[in-house]
């Protein structure tokens, strides 16, 4: 299944390198648009979107979820404030409660515009449906959407699903990449180990990344292992 996301990676990826060339001599906020990269591929492999102005909508997702984590982060470094009748006094619960309500309006919109969607394909072509089903081919959205019409998820269980994978999905890549690109920066022998080893397996630049790629790919397996294993995501 996951190869078959490898188009979209290779699309987004050339996006992301086209725009950070223009930045070669310039500050750029990485965490942002690497937070931005991550929300497309999401929409688009998770949720199957494809929408013309689906980079904008990364950055109100990218200012909802800040403002979700420094609500958060409040919360757990006052001890006194693990209590609910404590935190809803405080202004940090009325800017959560405002983000959270942003935010599930998103979802659920999308929800119902990708159900509309999904109960039109099971109408049309049913046959064509249970293949995609058999095969594993339905992204995850769909995934959680037939198993709403087979009634073993509720709709409030699909919004909590797809909050999940967005929120936890897009923040915990985004900083995965970023250490990874912080990691080689400073440690410029493994930056050119790296460097020999794509240069070894592609002709260009242009080339598009594939499976077979990947799986030679062994040093840069070891420098991701290894940077997730010094920068954890969960302690």
């Amino acid at each position: 299944m996951v190869t078959t996301f490898i188009p979209t990676f290779n699309e987004k990826s050339r996006v992301i390198i086209n725009y950070v060339d223009q930045f070669i001599d310039r500050p750029i906020d990485l965490h942002k648009l690497l937070f931005k990269k991550t929300v497309d591929e999401i929409l688009t492999t998770q949720f199957g979107l494809s929408w013309p102005y689906q980079s904008q909508r990364a950055d109100e997702i990218k200012t909802l979820v800040d403002g979700y984590y420094e609500c958060l982060l409040y919360r757990v470094s006052h001890i006194y404030l693990k209590w609910d009748f404590l935190y809803r006094l405080t202004d940090f619960y009325k800017r959560q409660m405002k983000v959270q309500t942003k935010f599930f309006q998103f979802i659920s919109g999308t929800r119902e515009y990708k159900n509309t969607e999904f109960q039109g394909k099971l109408t049309e072509d049913e046959n064509e449906l249970y293949e995609r089903i058999s095969t594993n081919k339905l992204n995850y959205l769909e995934k959680c959407l037939w198993l709403e019409g087979e009634k073993q998820l509720t709709r409030e269980n699909v919004l909590d699903e797809l909050v999940t994978i967005l929120v936890g999905g897009s923040n915990t890549s985004a900083d995965t990449l970023l250490l990874i690109l912080l990691m080689l920066a400073t440690h410029q022998d493994c930056q050119d180990r790296v460097e020999a080893e794509l240069h070894e397996l592609f002709e260009s630049a242009d080339d598009c990344v594939t499976p077979e790629h990947i799986a030679n790919l062994k040093y840069l397996e070891v420098v991701i292992k290894e940077t997730v294993r010094l920068f954890p995501i969960l302690p």
